[in-house]
């Protein structure tokens, strides 16, 4: 704010203080007071004037009674002549005092003039009580713009006064006289032009009151008015400035896309210089590769009158492109009309040559895990076909009468499938659980009788170590809960079998217990051993993929290192997690924390194979499999169960056979050479719904062991997945199923 404006604005504040009702009465006291001693001159001049007139005694009455009225109200405007204007609030209580004494002095000066008025019988005095009641009537009139009530209380007592006085003559008058009726007539008129000259006076005073307000209001409006001004030109000076500078380009174009300013921005990324572009449209930094749509959408928006923001590829002087991301503005008079648009525009072609790379590396990645995932669905059917031979072959010969080192020999061979089937599986885990593709089967089960089968299943292990393996069981364990059983037995096995892996003597102990909340309810799984111990700083990282304690315990013990980081990511799955406490030299403590639902069972839970006495005789099973070993393996683990077995080896032979005869189930290759087994179900799907023939069970029989296959077979029309290679136990469960139920477990399609 310049020192001009401010001066305006505090002549403008210090006119309305001196004009507010405050601040007049002020400048009446004050006035009031300063001129007191000019009237008591004047009041003692008529007071001697009267006495020469009259008769000193009446003069001295009259002057006392006019002086006291005087004074009184003098005394109650003290107080005021000392305070500031700003700070003056005066109270209404001191305000009727006021006006009271206002009252009192005019009453006063009423008596003096009437003591003057009635002073002789022939009324010579008359015209000069006139005057003096003039002169107070003219006095109350100046006086009324600032202390209005108490000028007006004066007016009515001296229009009263007059009144009073002018009657009491005319009802003493006996007959008409001229001289008093000349009297009169004077008073009357000149009454009315007092009365007309106080009007005018008044109406003139608020007028110039106005004017003067007015002037000094117009006056700070100029001053703001040039301020604005002032204020705009430098925003405008350090706009152009910031523009001009600015790291992003600026160009403002007439209405009609005509190019009229640019900045340095635009310049240094285009190359074009001011005569290059100025006076030319907006056009001519588009080009072929442009997109038209792009073009056509700010186009629109200019035609619109409306802001837009878009990415377009624009081209500099030399012909190269480039990708800007513009935001147009319109910019509107003060009539709402459209004068200019700015365009703001930044330079993202790094930023799109980044996403172009990331786009691309990207699909490189994806290109990667299908790669991943394929090979690994091709290694794992390569190697869990052969695996299906070597396990199936040695499972027989152990059923066999072999000779003791004929069974070490067989048992040598089976263990060491096992241990390589294994690391398959916990591979094709671990890539399920990378690409977040692991599956989650939610059913009743029994934790604790879980927890001892994976006991019995590891004691041959602890027995042959010579360790001790057990089983302890708080008793608030709950006998059924809900989750994944065999996602939970795929941990407790490497747990179990991590800690008997590790432990020469001793024991082994797996403790469970319960936890319940009132948010949750977990099964807390201790599994505890008296082994080597793991470091303080190996802790975290014996989670690690393929990673263990040292490299010397990976030489002294063997594995892959993939047991303890699948188990936790499991575990973690499933909503729980995994923790280690451990001391070198004295053992580890690994605890499993197991988030689960639970509910109400509506029966008493069974084994799968409990009380179940299935005759499988009479029942015939069409096996479809391409490899001879399979094949073998798949005879010889039926072949006590009664059941008529028939054999095809391509899709082609499992449609033909089933067209001639329909048999009670079929165990299907997903990979055959011609026609696999997922073309080899449809087809039969759809015989069976063109000829109206019952539904048979197929089940897919195959080393692919990735959730995306399972999702094919159902899709194909399977009902059930049997991953080679397939142990008798499994087997025969299955089919038990099946030919309970008529159709066996069927996947949700």
């Amino acid at each position: 704010m310049s020192s001009n404006n401010e001066s305006a604005q505090e002549a403008l504040i210090c006119f309305d203080l001196r004009n507010s009702s405050d601040g007049l009465f002020l400048r009446y006291a004050r006035g009031y007071l300063a001129a007191l001693p000019i009237r008591i001159v004047m009041f003692t001049l008529a007071g001697i004037l009267l006495g020469l007139i009259t008769t000193p005694m009446l003069a001295i009455v009259s002057y006392t009674v006019v002086i006291f009225g005087e004074g009184i109200h003098s005394l109650s405007l003290l107080k005021e002549r000392s305070i500031p204007i700003s700070n003056y609030r005066g109270s209404r209580n001191q305000r009727d005092v006021q006006r009271a004494t206002a009252a009192f002095q005019a009453i006063c000066s009423s008596i003096g003039v009437a003591i003057i008025w009635t002073a002789t019988d022939t009324g010579d005095t008359r015209f000069f009580a006139f005057v003096c009641v003039t002169t107070l009537v003219i006095h109350a009139s100046i006086t009324l713009p600032f202390f209005p009530w108490g000028s007006k209380l004066r007016l009515g007592i001296y229009s009263l006064l007059l009144c009073i006085l002018v009657l009491t003559d005319l009802m003493q008058m006996e007959a008409f006289q001229t001289g008093l009726g000349f009297d009169l007539s004077a008073i009357i008129l000149f009454s009315c032009m007092a009365t007309m000259l106080m009007i005018s006076r008044h109406k003139n005073f608020r007028n110039t009151q106005a004017a003067k307000r007015q002037l000094l209001h117009e006056k700070l409006e100029v001053e703001e008015a040039r301020d604005r001004l002032i204020e705009s030109e430098n925003l405008a000076r350090q706009l152009a400035l910031v523009a001009r500078n600015a790291s992003d380009i600026v160009v403002i174009t007439e209405p009609d896309g005509t190019i009229t300013w640019v900045n340095n921005a635009f310049h240094n990324s285009t190359g074009f210089a001011d005569s290059d572009v100025i006076g030319r449209n907006v056009r001519l930094l588009n080009g072929p590769q442009t997109d038209t749509k792009i073009i056509q959408q700010l186009v629109q928006a200019r035609a619109k009158s409306q802001p837009v923001r878009v990415e377009i590829l624009n081209y500099n002087k030399h012909g190269e492109t480039k990708w800007y991301e513009i935001s147009v503005s319109p910019i509107f008079d003060d009539m709402g009309i459209v004068t200019h648009f700015v365009s703001i525009e930044r330079d993202i072609h790094a930023v799109k040559q980044r996403e172009t790379d990331l786009a691309s590396a990207r699909e490189a990645a994806e290109q990667t895990a299908r790669a991943k995932t394929e090979f690994l669905a091709t290694m794992s059917h390569e190697i869990r076909t052969p695996m299906n031979g070597i396990i199936g072959v040695s499972d027989l010969l152990l059923e066999s009468h072999l000779s003791k080192d004929q069974r070490h020999l067989t048992e040598t061979i089976s263990e060491a499938a096992a241990a390589l089937l294994t690391i398959i599986n916990n591979t094709l885990d671990l890539t399920q659980l990378d690409a977040n593709k692991i599956d989650l089967e939610t059913h009743e089960f029994d934790p604790k009788s879980l927890a001892e089968k994976t006991v019995e299943l590891l004691q041959p292990i602890a027995t042959g170590k010579g360790v001790a393996l057990k089983l302890n069981c708080d008793k608030n364990v709950p006998q059924t809960i809900l989750s994944d059983s065999g996602r939970l037995r795929q941990i407790l096995l490497n747990l179990v079998g991590n800690a008997l892996k590790f432990t020469s003597e001793g024991q082994v102990t797996c403790h469970l217990q319960h936890v319940k909340t009132p948010d949750q309810c977990k099964i807390l799984i201790d599994i505890s051993d008296t082994g080597i111990g793991i470091a303080t700083d190996k802790l975290n990282s014996i989670f690690e993929e393929f990673s263990q304690a040292d490299s010397s315990v990976s030489r002294r013990f063997g594995g892959t290192g993939l047991g303890l980081s699948i188990s936790r990511q499991l575990a973690r799955v499933m909503g729980g997690d995994i923790t280690v406490s451990s001391q070198e030299g004295t053992g580890s403590i690994f605890t499993l924390a197991l988030p689960y639902s639970q509910h109400q069972p509506l029966g008493l839970l069974k084994d799968d194979h409990e009380d179940v006495q299935i005759q499988f005789a009479g029942k015939s099973v069409l096996i479809a499999d391409d490899n001879k070993t399979n094949r073998f393996i798949l005879s010889r683990l039926l072949q006590e169960t009664g059941i008529s077995l028939e054999f095809a080896t391509d899709g082609f032979e499992v449609v033909n056979q089933f067209r001639h005869h329909k048999p009670d189930l079929i165990l299907m290759d997903v990979s055959m050479p011609g026609k696999d087994g997922l073309e080899a179900t449809r087809e039969i799907r759809e015989l069976e719904k063109t000829q109206d023939l019952g539904t048979v069970p197929i089940y897919a029989l195959t080393a692919n062991a990735f959730s995306s296959h399972r999702d094919d077979c159902v899709n194909a029309g399977m009902n059930g997945f049997l991953t080679k290679p397939v142990k008798r136990d499994v087997l025969v469960g299955t089919l038990e199923e099946i030919f309970a139920t008529g159709s066996g477990h069927s996947y949700p399609s």
